[in-house]
C-alpha cells in the first residue's frame, strides 16, 4: 500500500467514525430530550414566549414584567389541563400495553416487558414501579 492509499484509508476511517460517534450521541440526546419531555412535560411556554417577545419587540422593564405574568397565567392553565389529561392518557397506555402483550406468545412478554421499560415514548409515570414495588408493566 502506497502512503496516499493509507492516508485516504485513513482519512476515510476517520469520518466514518465520525458520522457513527455523531448518529449514536444524536439518538442519545434526542431520546434524552423526550423522555425529559414526557417526565417533565413541555417547557414553561410563558417563560420562552417572555424571552422571545424581549428579544424581537425589545420590550421595556414594565412590559417584560406584564408578559411575564400573563405567561405564567398560561402556564398554570397549561398543567390544569395536563393534570386534568395524565389519567386518561395513562389509562391509554396501560391498555395499549395490553393489548399488545395480549397478542405476543409466553417467550416474547419479557422481552416486551424489557422494551417497554426502555422505549422512550411510554410515559415515565406508566412504567415506575408501583407503591408495592412491582412493575405495573411485569403482568403475565
Amino acid at each position: 500500500m502506497t502512503g496516499k492509499t493509507k492516508f485516504w484509508m485513513g482519512f476515510g476511517l476517520m469520518f466514518v467514525s465520525g458520522l457513527v460517534i455523531g448518529a449514536v450521541l444524536g439518538g442519545a440526546f434526542v431520546r434524552h430530550r423526550v423522555q425529559a419531555m414526557i417526565r417533565q412535560g413541555p417547557p414553561e411556554l410563558g417563560v420562552l414566549i417572555t424571552e422571545k417577545l424581549k428579544r424581537d419587540l425589545n420590550l421595556d422593564p414594565s412590559q417584560e414584567r406584564s408578559v411575564a405574568a400573563i405567561g405564567r397565567d398560561l402556564d398554570a392553565e397549561l398543567q390544569g389541563f395536563r393534570a386534568a389529561a395524565e389519567p386518561k392518557v395513562r389509562d391509554a397506555f396501560e391498555s395499549t400495553h395490553d393489548q399488545i402483550r395480549g397478542v405476543l406468545r409466553p417467550d416474547q412478554k419479557d422481552a416486551f416487558d424489557a422494551v417497554s421499560r426502555t422505549f422512550p415514548l411510554w410515559p415515565a409515570a406508566y412504567l415506575d414501579s408501583s407503591p408495592t414495588g412491582e412493575a405495573k408493566n411485569s403482568s403475565p
